[in-house]
């Protein structure tokens, strides 16, 4: 999918959740120093809307961009093994998915369709990803082999769906829908069967993240206000005890858990721009703003163990 620069940077605004801030330039490296915190951010381009991808450690420290170039680079996630990375990227012109290593190294091109390929998520084995295609000519959810061959298609539906994220287990995949007219989270088998709505309400239900166990499910949601900003919500995997788990006007999306499942970090919007919380899985205690600049910064992914 070819887009304009100012489309661009529309979608780049929706991706991160809210809007884009304006960008500064702080860098700092430590070769013996763990960073498993993945994230996009324009915080070292000339342009808002060029983004590449960044890993940082889990004070929000020693942060290490790991991809340039003109377009935005976006949508990082870690492989089961943590020695990859996979990402959304518009370099080529169309959106397709890419993987470097976790130095930022060894750069392959996973997808080459100019209808648009997004959203990539791992299987545990580390052997596919999901990811969502406009290939067929709506945006459904596909999954390919990690050397970006054998592509399936898992929905067909004139609606869109999209964001799949693979379950600890392997056996399922969540995904977002706006099939029954507003945003809400889905659930299927890993071949596409049984897919059965998880959340029902007139609020949008987004960015749906598994626990480590699988147990849980955080995502991001309006269904306090239907008007109002995203917050992030937890609930079990099967759909059932919500807990509103943020409060704050100006919005919070894109969860993500630790690799211990004690954590979780998420895109917040403070001081009008996007950067990266967080807080413990149960919402308690004092939230921490990792990431603090007039850049922005977005969809954190922690590595797994």
């Amino acid at each position: 999918m070819r887009l304009m620069p100012s489309s661009r940077l529309h979608r780049l605004m929706l991706l991160g959740g809210l809007l884009v801030g304006s960008q500064t330039c702080t860098h700092t490296t430590g070769p013996s120093v763990d960073r498993p915190i993945a994230f996009y951010s324009n915080r070292e381009s000339s342009r808002p809307d060029i983004v590449s991808i960044f890993t940082m450690d889990t004070a929000g420290g020693h942060i290490v961009r790991l991809t340039s170039s003109q377009w935005a680079d976006l949508e990082p996630a870690w492989s089961p093994d943590g020695k990859r990375i996979a990402f959304t990227s518009w370099r080529s012109g169309y959106t397709d998915i890419y993987a470097i290593d976790a130095d930022g190294g060894n750069l392959t091109r996973l997808t080459t369709h100019d209808s648009g390929d997004g959203s990539p998520s791992w299987s545990p084995d580390g052997q596919r990803i999901a990811y969502w295609s406009k290939r067929d000519g709506n945006f459904d959810i596909w999954i390919m082999s990690v050397s970006g061959g054998e592509h399936s298609r898992l929905t067909s539906h004139e609606l869109w769906d999209f964001s799949p994220e693979w379950s600890p287990d392997g056996t399922k995949i969540l995904f977002e829908s706006n099939r029954d007219g507003n945003r809400e989270l889905y659930l299927m088998n890993a071949d596409g069967s049984g897919q059965s709505n998880l959340t029902n309400n007139l609020g949008a239900d987004e960015h749906g993240s598994w626990s480590p166990d699988g147990l849980r499910i955080a995502f991001s949601s309006n269904r306090h206000d239907t008007l109002g900003s995203l917050e992030i919500y937890l609930m079990d995997s099967d759909g059932s005890n919500v807990v509103r788990l943020t409060t704050n006007t100006r919005g919070d999306s894109r969860p993500a858990w630790s690799s211990d499942g004690t954590m979780i970090v998420w895109t917040c919007n403070r001081n009008t721009s996007l950067e990266i919380c967080l807080m413990n899985a149960d919402g308690t205690g004092t939230e921490r703003v990792l990431t603090n600049d007039s850049a922005l910064d977005a969809g954190a992914r922690w590595r797994p163990n």
